[in-house]
C-alpha cells in the first residue's frame, strides 16, 4: 500500500470596483487536503480539510480502493527536492488592504481622464498560498507563493454596438513600475480600439499574435497534439515525428523548472528542451502514462499541463517596427473561440473578438465581424516572419514566458 497526500492552503483579499467606485470587499481562507492511495493495482482518491488527518483520510481511501480505477504505476520513493521555490516578491507581500484600494483608485482616476465616456470595472486581489506534500514512500516537500491579480473590464454603449475590452495583469508586479507599464499599455490599446475599422476585406494578411493569443489560442493545439492519450491512441499528428522538424528554425521551447520543485505526483521538476530550432525533442509523458507508453516519465503533471513553466525563445523583432512596415494587417488580441476545426492537427478558426487593423503603417481601429483561419504548423513554420525580442510573463506560479509573433498568410473572411 502506498499513499500521497497534498495540502493546499490559501488566503485572499478581493476588492471589486464598478463604474469607478468600490462595491465589494471579500476575504477568503481555504484549505484542501487530497490523499491518493494505491493498493493491489487500484487507486482511490479522497479529500478533506487541513484538520482532516492523513490517518483518517487513509482509512477512508482503503475502504474505497477495491472499487477504484486500475493503475500500473507507483509513487516515487523518497526524494530530496531542490531548494527552488517561487521567489518572494516583497512588493506584493507587503501590500495591505489600504494599498490595494490606493492602487485601484489611482489608476481608475487616470482612466476616467484618459478614457472619458467609458464604463470601467476593476477587481484587485492579493492572495497567499502554500502547498505541502508527504507520502508513505518518504516523499516530503513544500513551497509557498504570493500573487496579485488585477482584472479590468471596459465597456462603451452606443446605439449600434457595444465596445468591450478586457485585460488582466499577466503576472505579479515586482515594483510600481510594472503596474504603470500595464495600465499605460491598457490605456493606449483602448484608445486605439475605440474606433471601429470597417475597411478590412476578405483575403490573406500578416498577423501579429500577442502573447495572450499564443497562450490561449495557438499553443493549446500543440499541447493537445502532445497529449499522452493521443500518443497512446496514435491519433496525434506528431506520432513518430520525434527528432523531426515541425516548426521554423527560429522556434525553440523549453521548460526551465526554475521555481516549482515538484508536481502532484511527487515527481521533481527538471529543465528540458521541448522544441530545439524547430525540431521536436521530447514527448512529455507523465507518471500515470509511463508504463502504457513504455517510457520513463519525461514530464510532470499540473492539472493536465506537463510543464512547471514554459519558455518560448525570444527573437530580435520590434513590434512598433512591424506596424510601421506593414501595408495592411491585424494585431490579434482576443479570439474567444479560436478552437474550431481539427485542433490536434493545428487547424484553427475563430471570430476576431478583439483585433487592431493596421493600414499604411498605422493602427486604424478595431476589427469587427471577421473570422481568421490558420494552421499552427504553417504559422510557426513556413509563414513565420519574425519573433519579438520583448516577451511577456503570463500566469502566477506556473508561468509561460511568451513573445509576440508575426506570421504571414493568415486568412480573413
Amino acid at each position: 500500500m502506498e499513499y500521497l497526500s497534498t495540502l493546499l492552503e490559501s488566503e485572499s483579499m478581493l476588492l471589486e470596483y464598478q463604474k469607478g467606485a468600490l462595491k465589494n470587499v471579500s476575504v477568503k481562507n481555504s484549505s484542501n487536503r487530497v490523499l491518493r492511495c494505491i493498493q493491489d493495482g487500484k487507486v482511490a482518491v479522497v479529500a478533506g480539510e487541513k484538520e482532516s488527518s492523513v490517518d483518517h483520510l487513509l482509512k477512508l481511501a482503503l475502504e474505497l480502493v477495491p472499487f477504484g480505477e486500475s493503475v500500473d504505476y507507483q509513487f516515487p520513493t523518497a526524494q530530496i527536492y531542490n531548494s527552488k521555490s517561487p521567489p518572494p516578491i516583497p512588493f506584493v507581500e507587503n501590500l495591505k488592504r489600504k494599498d490595494l484600494d490606493e492602487i485601484a483608485t489611482h489608476y481608475l482616476s487616470i482612466a476616467k481622464k484618459r478614457l472619458p465616456g467609458l464604463n470601467i470595472d476593476l477587481s484587485i486581489e492579493k492572495s497567499n498560498s502554500s502547498l505541502d506534500l508527504q507520502g508513505s514512500t518518504g516523499l516530503k516537500g513544500g513551497y509557498a507563493s504570493s500573487t496579485l491579480n488585477i482584472s479590468v473590464q471596459v465597456m462603451e454603449f452606443k446605439e449600434s454596438e457595444i465596445f468591450e475590452w478586457n485585460q488582466t495583469l499577466p503576472s505579479p508586479p515586482h515594483a510600481q513600475r510594472d503596474l504603470e507599464c500595464f495600465f499605460e499599455d491598457l490605456y493606449e490599446e483602448i484608445e486605439a480600439a475605440r474606433t471601429p475599422s470597417t475597411s478590412l476585406g476578405q483575403g490573406e494578411y500578416p498577423f501579429i499574435f500577442t502573447p495572450e493569443i499564443l497562450q490561449g489560442g495557438l499553443l493549446p493545439s500543440f499541447f493537445l497534439a502532445l497529449s499522452p492519450t493521443l500518443l497512446e491512441n496514435k491519433t496525434s499528428p506528431l506520432v513518430n515525428r520525434l527528432g523531426e522538424k515541425i516548426f521554423a528554425d527560429e522556434i525553440s521551447f523549453e521548460e526551465q523548472a526554475a521555481e516549482i520543485p515538484f508536481d502532484g505526483d511527487g515527481l521533481p521538476t527538471t529543465a528540458k528542451t521541448i522544441i530545439n530550432q524547430g525540431v521536436l525533442e521530447l514527448f512529455p509523458i507523465p507518471l500515470e502514462y509511463s508504463k502504457r507508453l513504455k517510457s520513463n516519465p519525461t514530464a510532470n503533471s499540473f492539472g493536465g499541463f506537463p510543464f512547471s513553466d514554459f519558455h518560448f525563445k525570444k527573437g530580435s523583432g520590434e513590434l512598433k517596427k512591424w506596424i510601421r512596415s506593414m501595408s495592411e494587417g491585424v494585431i490579434l488580441c482576443t479570439s474567444y473561440n479560436l478552437t474550431q476545426g481539427n485542433i490536434a492537427n493545428g487547424n484553427l478558426s475563430g471570430i476576431i473578438s478583439l483585433g487592431l487593423h493596421i493600414k499604411d503603417g498605422k493602427i486604424q481601429g478595431r476589427v469587427k465581424d471577421r473570422t481568421c483561419t490558420l494552421n499552427l504548423y504553417e504559422a510557426l513554420g513556413k509563414n513565420l516572419h519574425d519573433i519579438s525580442k520583448r516577451t511577456q510573463v503570463l500566469g502566477h506560479g506556473r508561468v509561460m514566458n511568451l513573445p509576440w509573433v508575426l506570421s504571414h498568410g493568415i486568412e480573413v473572411s
